[in-house]
């Protein structure tokens, strides 16, 4: 319950978002939005959940089914959108997955976006997806 609390209260949810953002983004608009959202009862809770699984998963069978399918890799359509300060997901873990992707496999990088490129670069995340979709 502490992460939850922790990001639930005061700044936590503007330290997250700038931590993994790039400059020009949250406005303090959207601060008080996901702030507003992350109070909503189990949301906090909620999002956090992937983190929690990802912790305990690995002595867990449900967690070695799932590594297990991520090892055979897959056939359909990649697309991978990252920003290129996302301090999150290293771009050369972007690469690295060209190894499991077995169809057809496209990394974009976003110049001056982190880790939230659909909200720090809509156009661009637009403009990404709408292109690999034509040619998919």
């Amino acid at each position: 319950m502490l992460p939850e609390q922790r990001l639930a209260r005061d700044e936590g949810v503007e330290q997250v978002l700038r931590e993994r953002s790039g400059s020009a983004w949250p406005s303090p608009r959207d601060v008080e939005r996901y702030a507003q959202a992350v109070r909503v009862p189990f949301v906090a809770h909620s999002a956090l959940e992937y983190h929690r699984w990802a912790a305990r998963s690995a002595v867990r069978a449900d967690g070695r089914r799932f590594a297990a399918a991520l090892r055979a890799g897959t056939t359909v359509p990649v697309l991978q959108v990252r920003g290129e300060l996302d301090p999150t997901v290293s771009g050369a873990a972007l690469e690295a997955a060209d190894r499991w992707a077995h169809g057809p496999h496209r990394v974009v990088q976003v110049p001056g976006a982190g880790h939230y490129v659909p909200e720090e670069a809509p156009e661009r995340f637009s403009a990404a997806l709408t292109s690999w979709l034509a040619r998919s």
